[in-house]
This record gives C-alpha cells, sequence and structure tokens, in this order.
C-alpha cells in the first residue's frame, strides 16, 4: 500500500531528471535516418537472437548430461518468467505514462496508448533475464548476451518508447531475480531434476539412456596377472592371460 501510495511522487521526481537524456537519445535518433531501420528490426531480432542462445544452451546442456548444466538453463527459464511477472506487477504500481504521451518530441515508432504503462520496459526486462541467465550457464554466452542486451536497452529509448530509467528499471529487476534467485535455488533445483530424469521428462533433459553408467561391468574388464621376465622382456612388465597356469608354478608333471 505504502508503495502505491509512494509510486506516483517517486516517477515524478525520477522522469523530470531523465526528460534530458530522452530528448537528446531521440533528437540523435531523428538526425541520424540511416540507423532508423535498423533499430526498428532489431527489437524482434534481438530478442530472437537471445532465445535461439537460450535455446543452444538447453541443447547443449542435455548432449552434456550434466545436472548442474542442465538446472541452470531451467532457471534460466523460469527467472525469465519471474522477471516478465514482477515487470508486470510494477507497471500497475507505478502506472508510468510513455515519455511519447508527456514529452512533445518526434519519435521514430509511433507513441503507444496510455493504458500501456512505461515503468519497468518489457523488452528490457526480458532480454536482461535472458542474458543474466545465459551468464550463469557460461561466461562466453553471457558476455555475447549482455551486449546484445545493452543494445536493446539503448533501442527502447531511441525508437521514443521509454525514458532510460525504465530501461535500467527492468535491468535492475531481472539481474536481481536471475542472479539472487539462482544462490538460493541452485542447490534444490539441481536435485529435482535428477530426480525428474527417472519420469517421463527424461529426454528434454538428456541424452543419456536410462541404463547408462560411467562405471564399467567388472565381468567385461579382461583380467591379466602381471609378471616380470629380465631374460625376454628386458625387465618390463609382462601380462599373461589369467586362463593359462602361472609360469612359475607350471611343470611337467602337471600335463
Amino acid at each position: 500500500m505504502l508503495l502505491a501510495l509512494a509510486a506516483p511522487l517517486h516517477i515524478k521526481t525520477v522522469t523530470t531528471a531523465d526528460d534530458g537524456w530522452y530528448r537528446s537519445i531521440t533528437s540523435f535518433a531523428q538526425h541520424t535516418a540511416w540507423l532508423q531501420g535498423t533499430m526498428k528490426l532489431y527489437t524482434l531480432t534481438g530478442i530472437a537472437l537471445l532465445c535461439l542462445m537460450a535455446l543452444y544452451a538447453w541443447w547443449n546442456a542435455r548432449a552434456r548430461a550434466d545436472h548442474a548444466a542442465m538446472a541452470a538453463v531451467a532457471w534460466l527459464g523460469l527467472g525469465t518468467l519471474l522477471s516478465i511477472g514482477g515487470g508486470l506487477l510494477l507497471k500497475q504500481i507505478f502506472q508510468e505514462n510513455r515519455p511519447c504521451q508527456a514529452i512533445h518530441v518526434a519519435t521514430v515508432e509511433a507513441c503507444p496508448g496510455p493504458a500501456d504503462y512505461s515503468f519497468p520496459s518489457d523488452h528490457t526486462t526480458f532480454v536482461v533475464a535472458l542474458a543474466a541467465g545465459l551468464w550463469i550457464v557460461g561466461r562466453k554466452l553471457g558476455i555475447i548476451a549482455a551486449i546484445l542486451a545493452a543494445i536493446e536497452g539503448f533501442d527502447r529509448v531511441y525508437l521514443g518508447q521509454h525514458y532510460p530509467h525504465d530501461v535500467l528499471g527492468g535491468a535492475v529487476l531481472s539481474t536481481a531475480v536471475l542472479l539472487i534467485g539462482w544462490v538460493l535455488l541452485r542447490g534444490p533445483l539441481t536435485r529435482l531434476l535428477a530426480l525428474l530424469l527417472g519420469t517421463p521428462l527424461r529426454p528434454l533433459l538428456t541424452t543419456a539412456p536410462a541404463a547408462a553408467t560411467n562405471t564399467p561391468s567388472p565381468s567385461a574388464a579382461p583380467s591379466t596377472h602381471t609378471r616380470r621376465d629380465a631374460a625376454t622382456a628386458g625387465g618390463d612388465p609382462v601380462k599373461t592371460p589369467a586362463s593359462f597356469p602361472r609360469p612359475e608354478t607350471w611343470s611337467p608333471d602337471s600335463r
């Protein structure tokens, strides 16, 4: 209740401080007509690239049959959903109008309707959640994803759809949810996925057969005895199959 009451005052203060940044970036957009088409296309292209990276992370973890890696991928998906849900809740609490409705400047894209609130940016919340999740899965993937997510965040302001603080708010929300949640849930999630390997969901978690094991069967290992024969092998070990009598115990009387 207190958050809901304080939200309008907080947003008004931040928005006033953010106007200058918004005006500067949208003015830059108007003077770079050659870039506008690319930035419009990137709105969905950036999301698609990050989704493909998440799909690759799942496919790779599944092939490795690694419980910890698959747990990281599972949290990537779950944490992203939680971040989006949190962002939608914050929109209803703060109910901030879009900057293109409050500031009369030319924008590259048309302004959304009044019920489509601004804080936090949905696009940024989504892509940063994917980037943070990919960072958990692997650092190289995370670095690439972070660059793509940063471009997406700038894109939302460039097109005139959001204030810079909308983008920053979505990024902070997603990063906090993914990283803090992973610290708290890593162990339980890993154990849960290990249990799910015995269910019909197994093909989604690993490509390894259910009966596969890394420990060889004792019957499959060849049994040999080793002896040293300096006269014939120069002192090196010589392997003799166990099915034959040991040379040192065999004699003509044993025939």
